[in-house]
């Protein structure tokens, strides 16, 4: 409680920040690009879909929705989100996307394939509300591609944690997860969201070989002037989230957590390099 607390104080400080360069930016002071937060959801369920709802009329109060498929340039002053969704739940498939229909919200959807018409066995792994979730079918995978609002992104076949993986089998991964959408759904893919995150400066290269333009981490970050291919960052969120953690998400204010964790990579890459390397 006292860790959630603190991360909620550091992304207030961080949201003041911007709202202050915002008022600047009204009156000429300074120049402010245009912002996009990209965010991602899992499940969607009965009981949640009323506060979903609420979450995706915040979400057109206060940004404009877009695509994070979309490549373009992003108006000064002005603010984006782009919604994602990973795993391709049934519980998001009934409860989440006709909210999204009806506000017209664009979403992209990320399908571990392998796992297509069965239940999840990575519930216990992963902060989830019903750790028995059902994957949709195939049949109900092509019905979803028809939907004007969705765009199908991979998510690896079967949801592995590709650092934990040799390089043939990361490819493997890779590379079967895109060949089976292209196929089933007869239009190509060229995004990937990594599972649980994990990934190395290698695995973007091997998704770069497999024929991917955009691969999506869990790392909160913030886009400035214009949305592009190549490593997106993006922001978890919840239905259950507090109304003030929700509004601070989807303004990119909790992107210092992606700073801080950089850091400490970079620390721990040093206390790990032998001395006679850095003589």
């Amino acid at each position: 409680m006292f860790k959630k607390k603190l991360r909620l104080c550091l992304s207030l400080a961080v949201y003041a920040w911007d709202k202050v360069l915002e008022i600047l930016n009204k009156i000429g002071i300074v120049s402010s690009p245009g912002t996009c937060v990209v965010l991602y959801y899992h499940e969607v369920s009965p009981a949640d879909r009323g506060r979903f709802a609420a979450q995706l009329d915040g979400l057109c109060d206060q940004a404009i929705p877009i695509s994070a498929l979309m490549p373009q340039s992003l108006k000064a002053g002005k603010r984006y989100v782009a919604v994602t969704v990973d795993d391709a739940f049934v519980s998001f498939c009934r409860n989440g996307l006709p909210e999204l229909v009806k506000r017209n919200i664009p979403v992209v959807v990320f399908v571990p394939t392998a796992y297509l018409g069965r239940q999840v066995e990575w519930g216990m792994e992963e902060a989830m509300v019903s750790p028995d979730e059902q994957i949709i079918t195939t049949s109900e995978l092509q019905e979803l591609v028809k939907n004007p609002i969705v765009q199908i992104g991979s998510h690896t076949a079967n949801h592995r944690n590709l650092t934990l993986l040799d390089e043939t089998e990361a490819m493997k991964e890779l590379s079967e997860s895109k060949m089976f959408l292209e196929q089933t759904l007869g239009c190509p893919v060229s995004s990937i969201s990594f599972p649980y995150g994990a990934f190395s400066p290698r695995h973007l290269q091997l998704a770069s070989a497999a024929g991917y333009q955009s691969c999506f981490t869990t790392s909160p970050t913030r886009l400035a002037g214009k949305i592009d291919s190549g490593l997106i960052g993006r922001v978890r969120v919840d239905p259950y989230d507090s109304i003030l953690e929700f509004k601070l998400k989807a303004a990119g204010a909790y992107r210092w957590q992606d700073t801080v964790a950089r850091a400490k990579r970079g620390l721990f890459s040093v206390r790990k390099t032998p001395v006679h390397a850095c003589l």
